[in-house]
């Protein structure tokens, strides 16, 4: 762990070598967020600002200030897409083109390569509108976004006062990685909104004592439709509010909640037993491919966690703090509030942590779920700091308790300036374009030169599926049962016959896990040979080899290529 950062640091100062740029931005984000933070302390801490203001005002500008945080954020990293958002634009493409929720058209054996149904969905609207897919969800995501910062504080003011509720919002935006996400392509927008909306109307319909639950479910159901995994949060959600108040013998918000839970499970059954039956299996076929071996914690896993950590500390700081002290406090709203909470913290966690493989998961997207709940249980440490407005310094041992109460609050503020500190180093990872402008290029020179039904074998199964419309063999084995499930069994690749084969440099061991190798080195032949540079999370940059073999007996020169790309 220490090498990987300091190989991290390493690759950082050398980035900043190469573009000084970076570090101006580095010092434009403290500045702002340092004078931020300032202000907010003088002002609702210190009270050395007067500020002449109605409450009212006061929520209104600091939600229209996250607000306009987030779409900075949002336009900031907006040139961010990643390949793998395509896979899903594929299926939404040949959904509006009615062939239905299948990767390759006219297949008899279609294959759930997604794992977010209701974002497919959804996104097939602006194809069968004609309008950019691209521009689209960027829109889309971040208007969900925006309901995502509303109805957060709305949350949080079932737990918090007024003011301190405004901090849920602000911790969201500044936590970067979210905003980033918003823009990035894959369903997490969709994700995250309709789990905090849901548990908005969840705690409402509680506090009511509702006997039926009248918006809950409704927003339940849309986050178990945009990710079948979310089914184990909602489960467990529910499950732990029914167990709670049947210990409270409270019969009507059991009641409540029991249906809410029902009406959740048939919507969901339906669901179920409509994609079992048309794809055949009980998991999506990309666990079947990221799922580590029988470990319920795997090496990749495990240090996906770890960096979560390492990078959300002054969150997991706040989150510590809070939960000591609601658990002292006995306050029944906010315990009610902590069990709810940690309870899909667990299981999101646990799930990552069995995970093998980590595709597209830059910027923390398999932990972001977690985010609204580690957040809500934070922001208590806020309440313990608006109670304690006297912060000089005092040091006898009488005093050190308070002195904790005062004092690890404002730190974890202040450490909260590192997450814009790091924005532009993300920046560079994510907003690298050299890869999908060759990805473009390519796709639509395979759709321009050669038939519709060519087939390719490649790794990433993102832009150039998306935009040559060709039929593809996933050699990751997302968009392919057989390859999922049969790890290794590359000599399928071989039988399928494919006019190309592309192989990434760094992958090139599925060529020579090939154990009929004669057969390839008969049959194939290296057609054209492209540079790719990438900047890797650790912001390492290199360079590598983009392979792409032909099958002999198809009779095309590369001529058209090396115009193309030389």
């Amino acid at each position: 762990m220490l090498f990987f950062l300091e190989s991290l640091l390493s690759n950082i100062f050398e980035e900043i070598k190469r573009s000084p740029l970076i570090l101006i931005q580095i010092v434009l984000f403290s500045i702002i967020f340092i004078i931020t933070f300032i202000i907010i302390y003088l002002a609702y801490i210190k009270k050395k600002i007067r500020l002449k203001l109605r409450d009212q005002q006061i929520i209104i500008i600091t939600l229209g200030s996250c607000i306009l945080i987030s779409i900075l954020f949002n336009i900031y990293f907006l040139d961010f897409i990643t390949d793998d958002a395509f896979i899903s634009f594929r299926y939404s493409k040949n959904l509006a083109n009615g062939y239905g929720i299948v990767f390759n058209p006219n297949t008899d054996n279609p294959v759930e390569g997604y794992s977010n149904f209701l974002w497919v969905v959804l996104n097939a609207i602006p194809i069968l509108l004609n309008i950019d897919i691209v521009i689209w969800f960027k829109i889309f995501s971040i208007i969900l976004n925006i309901f995502s910062i509303i109805y957060l504080y709305r949350l949080g003011t079932r737990f918090y006062s007024d003011k301190v509720a405004l901090f849920c919002p602000l911790l969201y935006v500044l936590y970067y990685p979210i905003q980033l996400w918003v823009v990035g392509g894959l369903e997490v927008p969709l994700l995250l909104s309709s789990m905090i909306i849901a548990l908005y109307f969840m705690f409402k319909e509680m506090n009511e004592k509702n006997r039926f639950p009248r918006y809950s479910w409704i927003f339940f159901s849309i986050n178990i439709l945009t990710r079948i995994d979310s089914i184990i949060f909602v489960v467990g959600i529910e499950g732990i509010s029914i167990l709670y108040y049947l210990y409270k013998k409270d019969k009507s918000i059991l009641l409540q909640r029991i249906i809410s839970l029902i009406i959740i499970g048939t919507i969901f059954s339906v669901y179920f037993i409509w994609r079992y039956s048309f794809y055949g299996y009980f998991f999506p076929n990309p666990y079947y491919a990221k799922a580590g071996t029988n470990n319920l914690i795997t090496q990749e896993g495990l240090q996906y966690v770890l960096l979560f950590g390492v990078f959300t500390f002054p969150i997991l700081i706040m989150l510590v703090f809070s939960i000591i002290k609601i658990l002292r406090s006995r306050e029944e709203k906010l315990l009610k509030m902590l069990l709810i909470m940690v309870i899909p913290i667990i299981i999101n966690v646990s799930i990552v942590l069995h995970l093998e493989k980590h595709y597209a998961g830059q910027g923390f997207r398999f932990l972001l779920p977690s985010m609204p709940f580690l957040i809500l249980i934070s922001c208590y440490s806020f309440e313990v700091l608006a109670k304690n407005k006297d912060l000089r310094l005092n040091l006898s041992i009488s005093s050190i308790n308070l002195y904790l109460n005062k004092f690890i609050p404002l730190f974890a503020c202040f450490c909260l300036i590192l997450y814009p500190l790091t924005a532009p180093l993300i920046y560079v990872n994510t907003t690298n374009t050299d890869v999908n402008n060759k990805y473009y290029k390519l796709a639509n020179w395979l759709k321009n030169y050669n038939p519709s039904n060519t087939t390719v074998a490649f790794t990433d199964m993102g832009i150039i599926p998306y935009y040559s419309e060709l039929y593809y063999i996933d050699l990751w084995g997302l968009n392919d049962e057989v390859l999922a499930k049969n790890r290794g069994n590359y000599d399928y690749i071989l039988d399928q016959e494919p006019e190309f084969i592309f192989i990434k440099e760094n992958n090139l061991k599925i060529i020579k896990n090939i154990t009929n190798q004669q057969k390839f080195q008969d049959n194939y032949s290296i057609f054209f040979t492209l540079e790719l540079k990438e900047i890797n999370q650790n912001l390492r940059v290199f360079n590598y080899n983009l392979f792409i073999y032909k099958i002999n007996e198809y009779s095309l020169t590369n001529t058209s290529l090396i115009n193309i790309f030389l």
